[in-house]
């Protein structure tokens, strides 16, 4: 369209200034140039300084938006109440060819992250965990999908939520909770190395409900002695071993077990 100043994302400025009145990206993420960053970690960094630029890090929270494409990095993100957005499984974020990766770790509480995939090759001896968060809790996962990894999938703290998450083909765990108060929903475990669902390190007060799992070496779902008051029902579970519950205070009960 002749005469019409345009923005970096390819629509007219207004358009554009319009539109993000009414959504909350403060960044866009796009490999071929029409975003504000060309990287994911460029866009996290600067979230990360935005908030540090305050008194009060809660006072800028903000969103980054990723379109499809293969990202070929490793990620920190320490901003707190972050929402990052993908584009469902076209946007891959790809573990680089070195040691000991862990692709994308999260640092900051109240962070959210959807639709997005993360992918490894397993068995090269990277032993890193795909996505592990560090945080003390409040972070919420939906529709991420894991992809293949030497070491876990999921590596978790304290108090997230997890709905329509995949963990697949992990050498190791494909969720490995050691903090309390997990909320697993409709997540699925199939082909890991090790279990599915991990309930570990002081797991204590946490749930897994309407959850899948499949082909797990060590099986799908594992209460240790160290979680307490656990809830495991209505979930189908269908490897050798499905579920172990070593806590003696737990709760499982109506699972599909074939």
């Amino acid at each position: 369209m002749i005469g019409i100043n345009t923005s970096m994302s390819g629509l007219p400025v207004e358009w554009e200034k319009r539109i993000k009145k009414h959504i909350p990206f403060t960044y866009i993420v796009d490999k071929n140039g029409r975003g504000t960053h060309g990287t994911i970690q460029d866009a996290l960094d600067h979230s990360f300084s935005a908030q540090q630029a305050t008194s009060n890090v809660y006072n800028i929270p903000s969103g980054i938006y990723i379109r499809g494409g293969e990202y070929v990095e490793t990620l920190i993100s320490k901003a707190f109440g972050l929402l990052i957005q993908g584009e469902g499984v076209a946007t891959k974020i790809i573990c680089p060819d070195s040691d000991n990766t862990t692709v994308f770790e999260i640092k900051g509480a109240y962070t959210t992250v959807r639709d997005l995939a993360v992918y490894s090759t397993p068995g090269e001896g990277k032993t890193g965990n795909l996505v592990h968060d560090n945080t003390q809790g409040g972070n919420a996962y939906f529709n991420v999908r894991i992809y293949g990894s030497d070491g876990g999938g999921f590596q978790c703290n304290v108090g997230q939520t997890w709905n329509n998450c995949w963990a697949l083909s992990c050498d190791v765990d494909g969720f490995d909770f050691y903090g309390d108060s997990y909320h697993i929903v409709n997540c699925t475990a199939g082909s890991n190395g090790g279990w599915g669902f991990d309930l570990a390190g002081n797991a204590d007060n946490s749930t897994i409900v309407g959850c899948g799992g499949y082909s797990n070496t060590s099986g799908d779902c594992q209460i240790q002695s160290v979680a307490e008051n656990c809830v495991v029902v209505g979930n189908r579970f269908n490897s050798t071993t499905t579920i172990t519950d070593s806590s003696g205070t737990s709760t499982v009960a109506s699972n599909d077990l074939t």
